[in-house]
C-alpha cells in the first residue's frame, strides 16, 4: 500500500476539522468539541468508516444528547442513511417531546424525512 511505503495517509472525504478532532479523540480519549451538528455527523461517519466503534459510540451518544426539534429531521435522515441504530432509537423514544417542541416553535423549518 502507498500509505505503508510513504508512512502517511491522505484523507480526502472528511474536512480537516473532523479529521483533527477524530485523531485528538484517538490519542486523548476526551470529547470536547465545538463542531457543528453536521460535522459531528461527519465525525460519526469517520469513526464508522475507519472501524473505531468505541469513539463512534461516544459521538453517537453526544448526538443523542443534542436531539431537538430544530435538528431532528437532519439526525433522522443521517440515522436512516447510515444505519445508526442507537440514534434512530433515541429519536423514536423522544418523539413525543420532539412533537411538542415542533408545535410550540413557529420558526422550525420544514424538512422531509427519508423513508
Amino acid at each position: 500500500m502507498k500509505e505503508t511505503i510513504e508512512n502517511r495517509a491522505e484523507i480526502i472525504d472528511f474536512s480537516f476539522s473532523v479529521v483533527e478532532t477524530g485523531i485528538k479523540m484517538m490519542y486523548h480519549c476526551n470529547f470536547e468539541t465545538s463542531l457543528s451538528i453536521e460535522d459531528l455527523m461527519k465525525l460519526l461517519q469517520f469513526f464508522d468508516k475507519y472501524n473505531i466503534p468505541s469513539l463512534k459510540d461516544k459521538v453517537e451518544s453526544h448526538l443523542i444528547a443534542q436531539i431537538s426539534a430544530s435538528n431532528v429531521c437532519h439526525l433522522t435522515n443521517a440515522s436512516i442513511l447510515s444505519n445508526y441504530f442507537k440514534l434512530a432509537i433515541a429519536i423514536y423514544s423522544n418523539i413525543d417531546q420532539i412533537k411538542r417542541e415542533l408545535f410550540n416553535k413557529s420558526r422550525v423549518r420544514y424538512c422531509n424525512i427519508i423513508v
